[in-house]
């Protein structure tokens, strides 16, 4: 009897010894997944902060090239973009010291003697590993590119980096109305008459849905050109570059798709209104003045619904488009008088519409056509 119970609390003493060892280890695992996860998403705040500030300065610095005719930026130019970048840096949450902090780099590279690169590194604080000493941790985050001043790329490769996920069609998109509602048209440019973009002119770059009518559009849909409609989830012109969602669209739009995208790359379309994150992106790109955007031309035109079109380019849901091109436009305000533009556009335009006045080709689907590249 009495060997029984030394044995009972023999084994009782062993669990207990187990039981703590295991929570010793499961409050260390708590206390690694907490300090892991605050260092990750201070990574992810600066690395948005760093490519908000880097799109802003990328969008200067081609404004400065254009005005060089492509030259490198003069030492007053760098001073205005770096004023921008950090500008832009601490609106995303973080103080001066912290962008003044930053690290700005305009240098060549072997493919581009213009070059802007913007990086930061910043220690955070941790929590439980102050128990093994480690009181803080550093974070880093990194974005640069080669400046477009030119008909190409830099490099010559008519890649495009930096774009905003909307793919526009190489034609005209114009609005009508049919039964009190707005509606979408469509006509290509005429590929004989080599007819394009005109430097200066307005053109809608992303549709809206059906909206009341603007002013001054025309009832009907206008001659030489053909009804939109998609019937359902509508491609209206978003593209899907980083994966679906509105509110990565909406990320890539304010700040700018990172990777290279090539000529004749096929691109998901991201269907849908997305109406809250088109017009929160919209508004804090013309908030900021980061009117300036870089767009791919696609193969297929965009839709919507209209139940009374005919003649339609029919799509409905996700799709593919083939890049055959790039172009930049500044971006219009959605509200106002745009007579000083296009009044057959609507002088007012809707919701979740882009509109944008052309600048010029980085390359045009007539070089590729033709093989003419630089």
């Amino acid at each position: 009897m009495k060997n029984r119970k030394i044995t009972q609390n023999s084994r009782r003493g062993g669990i207990l010894i187990m039981a703590g060892v295991a929570s010793i280890f499961l409050i260390g695992m708590v206390a690694m997944v907490t300090d892991v996860g605050w260092a990750y998403f201070n990574k992810l705040k600066l690395q948005t902060a760093v490519n908000a500030a880097w799109k802003a300065g990328y969008d200067a610095s081609c404004i400065s090239l254009d005005a060089n005719a492509g030259a490198a930026l003069t030492t007053s130019q760098k001073s205005a973009v770096t004023a921008r970048v950090k500008a832009v840096f601490m609106q995303n949450g973080y103080s001066q010291t912290d962008a003044d902090a930053l690290v700005i780099t305009f240098a060549p590279t072997a493919t581009s003697s213009n070059h802007l690169d913007v990086a930061s590194t910043r220690p955070i604080s941790l929590f439980f590993a102050n128990f093994m000493n480690f009181s803080s941790m550093n974070i880093s985050a990194d974005r640069g590119t080669n400046l477009i001043a030119t008909s190409t790329n830099d490099d010559g490769s008519g890649n495009g980096d930096g774009i905003v996920p909307v793919g526009v069609v190489h034609g005209d998109l114009l609005p009508y109305t049919s039964g009190n509602k707005q509606y979408y048209s469509y006509r290509a440019f005429d590929k004989n008459a080599l007819e394009g973009y005109t430097v200066g002119q307005e053109y809608i770059l992303r549709m809206a849905g059906a909206n009341d009518p603007s002013p001054t559009i025309v009832n009907g849909c206008p001659a030489g050109y053909v009804q939109l409609n998609g019937g359902g989830n509508s491609n209206q012109g978003s593209l899907a570059l980083d994966g679906n969602g509105a509110a990565n669209w909406q990320d890539l739009f304010i700040n700018g798709y990172s990777e290279i995208i090539n000529l004749n790359d096929r691109l998901n379309t991201e269907p849908g209104g997305t109406n809250g994150p088109v017009d929160s992106a919209k508004n804090t790109r013309i908030a900021n003045n980061d009117l300036r955007i870089i767009v791919p031309i696609v193969d297929i035109p965009p839709e919507v619904i209209d139940p009374t079109a005919v003649t339609t380019f029919d799509l409905n849901g996700k799709t593919t488009n083939r890049v055959i091109g790039f172009a930049v436009f500044d971006m219009t305000a959605p509200s106002g008088d745009h007579a000083t533009f296009r009044t057959d556009l609507g002088k007012t335009y809707p919701d979740k519409e882009i509109r944008g006045v052309f600048v010029k080709y980085i390359v045009s689907p007539y070089q590729v056509a033709s093989g003419t590249l630089n």
